[in-house]
């Protein structure tokens, strides 16, 4: 599956019905605070900065958390369908995009959690170059694999996870697109916790500058 198609699957059916499409994990996909704002504290009592931009923000729920908490926040995304049906306080912060390239401007951070996966293996070093053209930080969450499965296995529901690397490759990937690693580690704060303890080395938080 290239990226156009996979930009494709990005609709309603993935969002609000994906287990019973079997195309993604996502059912009636909405507004948690109890989650994204404590992730969104998350990363600013790890992390210096004042301007962010969520790269791959879906419905903005990201962006809507960071904004309650005082940062100034932005969200790109392909899907037309999540811009569009995007938490309402957070429409004019949000926009879509084909590519990294199409990225405007500059930013402290750019949040790329649980979306470089979906990009497949052979365009995620000219992503991750582009990337790094655009911030000073750059904050990575990815799902850990050997190259053909997740350590996960609910992260083979969604059929546009085609990058299943281990935490070598990512970092390696990211050292060669310009970075230079600050952190790394198996947990980060409230981020994917419900993870954390039954797959203790099931997904990657990166930090890089």
């Amino acid at each position: 599956m290239n990226s156009l198609e996979i930009k494709k699957v990005f609709d309603e059916k993935y969002f609000e019905d994906g287990v019973r499409n079997r195309v993604s994990a996502y059912e009636n996909y909405r507004w948690m605070p109890e989650r994204s704002i404590r992730e969104a504290s998350s990363i600013i009592n790890n992390i210096p900065f004042t301007t962010v931009l969520d790269f791959g923000c879906a419905k903005g729920f990201m962006v809507y958390a960071l904004r309650l908490l005082g940062k100034e926040a932005h969200g790109v995304d392909v899907s037309e369908y999540a811009v569009t049906n995007c938490h309402p306080k957070v429409k004019e912060y949000l926009t879509v995009v084909d590519t990294a390239e199409d990225i405007k401007g500059g930013w402290d951070l750019i949040i790329a959690k649980d979306v470089l996966e979906h990009i497949p293996k052979e365009e995620i070093p000219s992503v991750l170059t582009a990337l790094r053209r655009r911030c000073k930080t750059i904050f990575v969450a990815v799902p850990l694999g050997d190259g053909t499965r997740y350590r996960i296995r609910e992260y083979e529901m969604d059929i546009t996870h085609v990058t299943k690397e281990p935490e070598e490759w990512w970092l390696t990937t990211l050292v060669d697109a310009g970075f230079k690693i600050k952190y790394f580690d198996y947990e980060f704060g409230h981020l994917k916790e419900n993870w954390t303890v039954p797959h203790p080395y099931g997904n990657a938080f990166i930090v890089a500058e």
